[in-house]
């Protein structure tokens, strides 16, 4: 491939990425103004636009080094209410992930372009994930229902992805699939499988409370107590 057709898919790349991240940080947006069907709708277009740019990277083997960072930003959900399917220590984590550039490329090192597109990936996911399960709660039951099940569906990716990816992830990101992935089995009736993710929960809880490292986690207190007092629990055995 010669230089200037290097330049070129390079600078298609760049903008494609870009679109992508416009498009998460206005679902974002949606979410936070609680436009819950307009924050699926422009999170759905970036996963979409995001796999086509996938296929074009393939096609292309591009060395692409772009200067992002990922981060979350607390915000205020609806979903943190008590309801009468829930007690009072189920919560939600309902920060998604924003992908910004930074101004100075001195504040970051670069990341590799395979890294990047699977982290970029991750936070799509996680935040459409978010999106459906926030949405359930603004919903007739039905359609509760079905957001649930889709918002499930992509937290299990979002699981997948952390297990076999090698993000380059901490606890937080782990902690917050597994904590809204249970609290969507519980929404489901799924007590057995609500369980089985609040113990993940609670080993990771466990480990950083171990090692000290609690002011590195957003809302620990509520995972914790989550963790140590899940909302449900399987009945045991007659």
């Amino acid at each position: 491939m010669s230089t200037s057709s290097t330049s070129t898919s390079a600078a298609a790349i760049s903008q494609s990425v870009s679109l992508v991240m416009q498009l998460n940080n206005e679902g974002i947006q949606q979410l936070e103004a609680q436009n819950f069907e307009s924050a699926i709708k422009s999170l759905s277009k970036a996963v979409s636009h995001f796999k086509k740019s996938i296929a074009v990277m393939e096609n292309e083997n591009p060395s692409l080094e772009e200067n992002l960072f990922f981060a979350f930003k607390l915000t205020a959900s609806a979903m943190q209410k008590t309801d009468e399917s829930t007690s009072s220590n189920s919560f939600v984590f309902d920060s998604p992930i924003r992908i910004a550039q930074r101004q100075s490329k001195r504040q970051i090192s670069t990341r590799r372009t395979g890294e990047l597109l699977k982290m970029m990936s991750f936070a799509l996911v996680f935040n459409l994930a978010l999106a459906f399960h926030l949405a359930s709660s603004s919903v007739c039951s039905s359609k509760a229902n079905k957001h649930l099940t889709k918002a499930l569906a992509f937290y299990k990716l979002a699981t997948n992805m952390i297990r076999n990816e090698n993000l380059s992830l901490g606890v937080m990101e782990a902690l917050a699939v597994a904590n809204n992935q249970a609290h969507v089995h519980l929404q489901l009736g799924d007590i057995k499988e609500a369980d089985q993710c609040y113990d993940q929960v609670r080993s990771q809880v466990m480990v950083v409370a171990d090692l000290g490292q609690q002011s590195n986690i957003l809302l620990f207190e509520q995972f914790f107590a989550t963790a140590v007092v899940k909302p449900f629990r399987t009945a045991p055995a007659a």
